[in-house]
Order: structure tokens, then sequence, then C-alpha cells
């Protein structure tokens, strides 16, 4: 019965462990972003990832096992823009109260 209920719980739920277990991982979000901006789907992005190592890591499965972490922390943006933002905004920012009046 209760199994039931945590499955259930578990597929109507949006939060995912996945998307906060890992570090901020900045540059493999940006990089994973910009791939996903050129139209690739999912799995082109995780091999392109992991086949040409684009995130140094030392292991393929580590290296696969970040793209689909930087996946579906995209994915949960849910805004194609905001994915475009980390894709092609500089990495810095003016102080903040540059855009306040």
């Amino acid at each position: 019965m209760y199994q039931r209920a945590d499955r259930s719980q578990k597929e109507s739920s949006p939060y995912s462990a996945v998307i906060t277990r890992e570090q901020f991982l900045f540059y493999e979000m940006r990089t994973t972003a910009k791939l996903v901006a050129e139209g690739l789907n999912d799995e082109q992005v995780a091999d392109r990832i992991t086949s040409d190592n684009l995130f140094q890591y030392p292991t393929e499965k580590s290296v696969r096992r970040m793209a689909l972490t930087c996946l579906r922390r995209l994915k949960a943006l849910d805004d194609p823009k905001l994915v475009a933002a980390i894709a092609s905004l500089p990495a810095t920012f003016p102080n903040r109260s540059a855009f306040m009046p």
C-alpha cells in the first residue's frame, strides 16, 4: 500500500534529488546548454560530451553521469530562453547596483 503511494507521489512530483545532489557545475551546465542550443537532442548531447570529454573528467562514466545531470537541470528550468542565456551570456555580470535606478 505505502509503496504504491510513494511511487505515484514520485512520478507526479517535479522534484528530483539528482538535480540538487551535485555541485553547481557552471562550466558543465554552460557546455551542455550550448549543445542543446545547437539543436542536439539529449542522447546526442550526452554522446558528444562523453566522446569528446568536454568536461575533462577522468572517466567516461563520470562524464556521462554529469552530462545527464546537466540535461535534467536544464529541462527543469522549462524555459528555452534561460537555456539560451546559460549558453551565451558572459560568466561575469556587472555589480547589481548597475541595474538599480
